[in-house]
């Protein structure tokens, strides 16, 4: 009997630029298949690349593939470009259960690497007590930052987001997230604690449009 490989595909929203990425919420393969995941991005400028990123559990984001116009390839996956560049296939030639993760495509202006960390992966509260989950971001240019909750067999909901203005960000069940750029952070807290607040909780950042993602 072959073993079933859960490829699980993250959302990146993009509202934040021109260029607008969408791809499947989650994708499955048979063990040892070729895996082929789309991700469309229509109104993509002309000085933007597309970047692939490959998210394993309680890790960081790691780089896949990146292009602009035409087909790549490295020892991970290909890249397929659509000759408009309004759309793209990243292939994985075999699909195994080390490959089960968070894939996102995801597009910017310019080649420079920016990165979001989670130093906490595990974090344990006493229901009451405060809560704070900590996010440092790496970038030179100007950043949008995101606050997601994924509860257990749920999609992705949008907590709070920084654009602009005032530091202090106050988001949805009675979370809140503080930028401070001197630390390069920005950390998520809710001072009363909740049962019902278990769950994965992702980081994003993204420069001209929406990009990295961890989750903790």
């Amino acid at each position: 009997m072959r073993q079933v490989t859960r490829v699980t595909v993250l959302l990146i929203l993009g509202t934040l630029s021109l260029a607008k990425t969408t791809q499947p919420i989650f994708m499955l393969s048979d063990e040892g298949q070729e895996v082929n995941i789309p991700c469309n991005h229509t109104n993509i400028a002309t000085n933007e690349y597309l970047f692939w990123y490959q998210q394993f559990h309680n890790q960081g984001p790691q780089f896949v593939i990146q292009g602009y116009k035409t087909d790549t390839a490295n020892e991970v996956a290909s890249l397929f470009i659509a000759a408009d560049r309004k759309s793209s296939v990243l292939r994985l030639p075999w699909a195994s259960l080390k490959d089960t993760a968070v894939y996102y495509c995801t597009v910017r202006g310019d080649a420079r690497a920016q990165s979001v960390t989670q130093p906490d992966n595990h974090v344990s509260v006493s229901e009451g007590a405060s809560l704070e989950l900590r996010c440092k971001y790496s970038y030179t240019g100007a950043v949008y930052l995101y606050w997601y909750v994924q509860d257990p067999s749920q999609g992705l909901q949008l907590l709070l987001k920084y654009l602009s203005g005032d530091t202090l960000v106050k988001g949805i069940k009675n979370f809140e997230a503080e930028l401070r750029k001197n630390e390069s952070s920005f950390n998520l807290r809710k001072h009363f604690a909740h049962w019902s607040d278990s769950a994965e909780y992702f980081c994003a950042m993204g420069g001209h449009s929406a990009g990295n993602c961890m989750r903790s």
